[in-house]
């Protein structure tokens, strides 16, 4: 799939398969992204929808590369697939609720991720990878992470009743950090 416009998944499902799709483009408004291809939208607004892993031994699930701007708003769920918020992308999480789970999910944040909204978070489970190259910036909302592999490689602000909190085993307090 290519092209320069904008698709807008608001229900049913749409299944990616191979690799190589780009659009103008993507709106994920309901329903779920499944198979094991990959898309690259320019733009992403993302306010409903699931990225959902295959079953048996073709348990790869989607990969989304965003290359430009995205907004985040709304439940949003990963049960396998991946996003990437590429260098030089610009995300806006606007009352968000990030969950990623399943065993191969990812969220590889190598842009501007601006999560300063009341209620904006991030909940990474078990098997997960949350990988910040880029810049985070939270601020009355949170990012929390349980027997998750967070990677920290790049910059993080913290303000205005934010918090980072990682649970690194079942019978362990967590840690936080607030500003």
């Amino acid at each position: 799939m290519r092209g320069d416009g904008i698709l807008t998944l608001s229900g049913g499902s749409l299944d990616l398969q191979g690799a190589g799709s780009s659009l103008g483009g993507l709106r994920l408004q309901g329903g779920s992204l499944s198979g094991t291809g990959t898309l690259s939208p320019s733009t992403l607004e993302w306010s409903a929808s699931t990225l959902v892993s295959g079953t048996g031994e073709e348990a790869a699930a989607p990969s989304l590369t965003v290359q430009g701007t995205a907004r985040l708003t709304g439940f949003l769920e990963s049960t396998g697939g991946r996003l990437t918020l590429a260098k030089g992308s610009r995300t806006v999480a606007r009352s968000a609720q990030l969950v990623f789970s399943g065993s191969g999910s990812r969220f590889h944040n190598e842009g501007f991720l601006d999560a300063h909204a009341q209620g904006a978070s991030f909940f990474v489970a078990q098997g997960v990878e949350w990988i910040n190259h880029g810049l985070l910036s939270v601020a009355r909302g949170g990012l929390a992470g349980d027997n998750a592999r967070l990677i920290q490689a790049g910059l993080v602000n913290i303000a205005d009743g934010g918090s980072f909190s990682v649970v690194t085993r079942d019978d362990v307090s967590p840690g936080t950090a607030r500003a």
